[in-house]
Order: structure tokens, then C-alpha cells, then sequence
């Protein structure tokens, strides 16, 4: 039997028995990460700060999931924290852990970027917006550069079906 014992604005904890053992589980409010690809077909990525960790990290462009339409909230992410549009959006993958800690993350990339004037309603976490090719990422990600395995895993696979052809940036 499954009980809540702890529902805020974004974490939920529940209690669960299985064979008698008392399990708690958290889950995070799902978000979305965006791989925005230039013309040049380098990737944007940001570097911001996070005061609730209290340091600088690179990552994509990313935010928590407002409503149900993923490629609508990408959009909106990309251009409050990096000032751009995409004509085109994809679904690229999705990770959902079955583990005590527990966040939904999808992955879309954006194409036929429209630059304009950011929103920056991000709360000034964006300090610098780069681009970078996809093996300057794949450096970056061996090195620890990002702040969150999630995103070294994206990298890595983008990476990979980059250079399989089974993704075209």
C-alpha cells in the first residue's frame, strides 16, 4: 500500500510496503531539457547559477514542466533563458527512473533557431549563452562540466547518433 506523507509545490514522498518493508520514494515534478542546434549545427548551451547549489554549472537550456505540451514548454524555456525560438521541435528522448529519487526528464531538439531579446525570466540564473560542436560537449562531458548525470547521459547519446547518422544536427 502506497501513503503520501509529503506533497509541496514540486516533490511528492510516498511510503510504500513492500514485504514488509517500509520504502520511501520521492518524486520530482517532471521537466524538460532543450538541445537547441544552430545552422552551423553546434549546440547552445548555457552557463548559469544555481543559488540553491551555490555554484556555476553548464547545461541546457531546461525547466520544469508547466503543462502537458512538452514542445510548447521547450519553446517557452528557450526563449526565457537563452533569448531564442525554434521553428522546428522534436522529441528526442525521455528518462524516467523507477528508483527512490525520482524526476521525468525529456530531451527535445530545437532547430531553424529565431534569435530576439530574452525574456530572462529565469531569475538571473543565466550567466552565458555558447556554442559548442558536439564533441567539444563530449570533451566537456568526460571532464565534469555538467552539474547532473542526466545531462552527461544526453550528451553521450547525442554524440553517438551523431556520429551513427542515426540523428543529423
Amino acid at each position: 500500500m502506497k501513503k503520501t506523507v509529503y506533497k509541496g509545490k514540486y516533490i511528492r514522498v510516498i511510503q510504500e510496503n513492500i514485504n514488509g518493508h517500509i520504502w520511501e520514494r520521492a518524486y520530482a515534478h517532471p521537466c524538460v531539457h532543450v538541445i537547441p542546434i544552430t545552422e552551423d549545427k553546434k549546440i547552445l548551451i548555457i552557463r548559469e547559477f544555481r543559488e540553491e547549489e551555490g555554484k556555476e554549472r553548464w547545461n541546457f537550456v531546461s525547466g520544469l514542466l508547466e503543462n502537458d505540451n512538452v514542445l510548447e514548454e521547450a519553446n517557452r524555456e528557450l526563449a526565457e533563458e537563452a533569448g531564442f525560438r525554434a521553428e522546428i521541435l522534436d522529441e528526442y528522448y525521455s528518462v524516467e527512473p523507477k528508483s527512490v529519487l525520482n524526476r521525468k526528464r525529456i530531451f527535445v531538439i530545437a532547430k531553424k533557431l529565431k534569435q530576439f531579446k530574452a525574456e530572462h525570466k529565469d531569475h538571473g540564473h543565466t550567466l552565458e549563452i555558447k556554442a559548442f560542436t558536439i564533441d567539444e560537449l563530449f570533451s566537456m562531458a568526460l571532464e565534469g562540466e555538467f552539474g547532473y548525470s542526466d545531462i552527461v547521459i544526453a550528451v553521450l547519446k547525442l554524440h553517438r547518433d551523431a556520429k551513427n547518422g542515426s540523428i543529423i544536427l
